[in-house]
């Protein structure tokens, strides 16, 4: 059993990395920061002389906090390993194109993210492999190993399907670890849920749009979507493009915003980010002995990371969407208000 004075100090600990978090002022703040250099030193963070050293050092910072947390929170890891396999499933995307496109490991081996010690998935499996099938091989004694297999059985000649797959692997485990939380873990358990439904209403998209599945197929490809709402449901989301939402947004608690407007896909999946971060902000305010805090520190970490990072591609002037991208990124962490 943990007792209350571990979970006191990890609580303690979590609460003072939580108060550095930034927020509105410091983003204005920052914008007028001149220089990549200058921005990194007012994060506190090593000195930087461009964008990707930049972006390496806010993730190293971001897994230096899931690190503490896993350290401080021993109940909540099984929940928190999972959402850690969110980045780390990245990684095995990106080898598994690169393997299955026979690419040259020099020409992108430097897109792979080290994890450190939190690091599951050996980037050697994969640059020193010669064929999809030794990668999936030397992958099974990680926890990545039964879905790899199962995806290069069911879609080795599809990438587009096996990164769905690898995607959908992720965040089910996600929304199982959730379920196994106790009941009173139920802030922990809404903002992990959250995840889940973002990554499904975009995964149903794509597989409509891009990938030209019927609605129903579209709703097998996700995790929880396809379960939650009705059948004839399915149908009118798939030709949704703006207005209201085809079925009863109470059905998504805690997800969604009940009174606002849902103009189009970009913004509902902004609508969920910036519910999360009131969502986040709420845990907070309750009993401070759960998970649930040290899940909504690490996902305004998370949001807040993707903030500057954005402000940071502007600042280096490799703008790709603009101060449009900024802003939606800045609206869903803290750092928007």
């Amino acid at each position: 059993m943990i007792g209350p004075l571990r979970l006191s100090f990890g609580n303690a600990r979590m609460r003072a990395r939580k108060s550095r978090l930034r927020n509105a002022r410091d983003a204005r703040r920052l914008r007028s920061i001149p220089g990549v250099a200058s921005f990194a030193e007012a994060l506190g963070l090593a000195p930087v002389t461009g964008e990707p050293e930049l972006e390496r050092a806010l993730f190293d910072r971001l897994l230096d906090d899931y690190r503490r947390v896993l350290e401080d929170y021993p109940p909540g890891r099984p929940l928190l390993r999972a959402l850690l396999a969110r980045h780390e499933v990245e990684n095995l995307k990106l080898g598994w194109r690169a393997v299955a496109r026979r690419l040259p490991s020099d020409r992108w081996v430097r897109l792979w993210r080290p994890l450190g010690h939190l690091e599951t998935l050996p980037l050697e499996s994969w640059s020193e492999a010669s064929s999809l099938a030794d990668a999936v091989r030397d992958t099974g004694r990680t926890p990545f190993g039964p879905i790899a297999r199962e995806t290069l059985q069911a879609h080795g000649d599809d990438e587009a399907a096996a990164e769905l797959c690898l995607d959908r692997f992720t965040f089910a485990r996600i929304a199982e670890e959730a379920a196994r939380l106790p009941r009173r873990e139920t802030a922990a358990r809404r903002l992990a849920m959250s995840l889940v439904y973002e990554r499904d209403f975009d995964a149903f998209r794509r597989s409509i749009v891009f990938s030209g599945l019927s609605p129903e197929l579209a709703g097998a490809a996700t995790v929880r979507l396809g379960d939650v709402l009705p059948t004839e449901a399915l149908p009118r989301l798939a030709a949704w493009t703006s207005g209201p939402l085809p079925f009863d947004r109470r059905l998504f608690r805690g997800v969604l915003p009940a009174d606002r407007a849902i103009p189009d896909w970009d913004a509902l999946r902004l609508a969920i980010r910036r519910e999360r971060v009131a969502a986040c902000r709420r845990a907070f305010a309750g009993p401070p002995f759960r998970v649930g805090p040290a899940v909504a520190f690490l996902l305004l970490r998370e949001a807040e990371t993707r903030a500057l990072t954005a402000l940071g591609s502007l600042l280096t002037g490799r703008q790709g969407e603009g101060t449009a991208a900024l802003e939606r990124a800045l609206a869903a962490s803290l750092l928007g208000g």
